[in-house]
Order: C-alpha cells, then sequence, then structure tokens
C-alpha cells in the first residue's frame, strides 16, 4: 500500500450498505463440492469445484479499482463457509448486524449460505448505486444485499441475534476440542 491509512477492513460501518459481488446470491449444489458445509454435514469434503481464472481476475481487480476510487469502507473474500459464514465474519467485526432478509436465496438454501463457489467479495459502501453500476460495466454481478444496523443478523429466512453468532464464532471451537 502506498498509504496504510488508506487499508480496508472486513468491518463494515453502520449504515453500510453490503454487496455481494461476483455472482447472484442464489447457488447451485455444486457449489458445495469441498466446502466446509459438506464436511460438516456429510463428514467428508468430495466433488471438484471449478474456477474461471480470468473471472476471477477481474473481480479482483475490480475490489482494488473500487478501494483506489474510494468506494469502500470494507472487503471479504468469500471463501471457507460461503456467503452466510463471510456475512457473519464481517457483522462480528463490525460488531453491528445486518438486515439481508430480502435477498432471493433461491431453491438451495444451504448452497446460497454455505457454497464456496470461486471469484465472489462483500463489499461495504455508502454509495451502493455507483458500486453496482462500475461492477455491471466491468460485466461482473453486483447485488445488494442489505443495510448494516441493529444487533441481528437476517440473510434471507436466516435470523440470528448477533450476540450469538459472536459467541458461537468465538467459543465453539473452544467447546469441541475441550475436554469432557
Amino acid at each position: 500500500l502506498d498509504d496504510v491509512s488508506r487499508h480496508l477492513t472486513s468491518a463494515p460501518r453502520e449504515g453500510d450498505t453490503v454487496i455481494l459481488l461476483g455472482a447472484e446470491v442464489a447457488q447451485f449444489a455444486s457449489t458445495l463440492a469441498g466446502s466446509e458445509y459438506q464436511a460438516l454435514t456429510l463428514g467428508r469434503q468430495a466433488g471438484l469445484p471449478t474456477i474461471d481464472l480470468g473471472f476471477e481476475r477481474r473481480v479482483q481487480d475490480l475490489v482494488l479499482d473500487l478501494h483506489e476510487r474510494g468506494f469502500l469502507t470494507a472487503a471479504h473474500d468469500l471463501a471457507d463457509g460461503g456467503l452466510a459464514v463471510g456475512l457473519a465474519e464481517m457483522c462480528i467485526a463490525a460488531e453491528v448486524g445486518i438486515d439481508a432478509s430480502g435477498v432471493d436465496a433461491g431453491q438451495r438454501l444451504d448452497g446460497a449460505l454455505f457454497g464456496e463457489a470461486p471469484s465472489r467479495f462483500l463489499v461495504a459502501t455508502q454509495r451502493p448505486g455507483p458500486v453496482v453500476e462500475f461492477a455491471q460495466a466491468h460485466g461482473v454481478p453486483a447485488v445488494a444485499l442489505g443495510v448494516v444496523g441493529g444487533d441481528r443478523l437476517r440473510l434471507g429466512p436466516v435470523d440470528v441475534a448477533l450476540v450469538d453468532a459472536t459467541t458461537e464464532w468465538s467459543e465453539g471451537l473452544d467447546r469441541v476440542v475441550a475436554p469432557v
């Protein structure tokens, strides 16, 4: 970074709009291949995730360009855990919830929430219109998910108190590996 004071974190600010870049919310079951969700629900990981490296580059360049232009207040890649986990991590980092209850999760709720399709980012902004227009002009899908605020994490039909999500995120592993 030329100026470290311009770094991004994953923590959006209250009133920001969170936008999904790189795909629609709805995802196919195939995005669960090799995912954390698959490992937890089936006890194994199988399948071959696919990636379009040219598109991946476009999405990465778009995020960098949006940041350089001063549009973004936060950003988070979607990798392990998918959309639900990425959005929860952003809200936990910011210590504030989000209302994204109006998103269309499609027919595969598990795919939408936990699919690990590549080339996706969550970004937060005070200027959602220009961010969506800029993304679309660069051939990258962009979906405004919701506005940051409150004390609940709402994503489609999921509605969780942020304090409960934070507790699970910070203490869940200790409960799993703690001696009985």
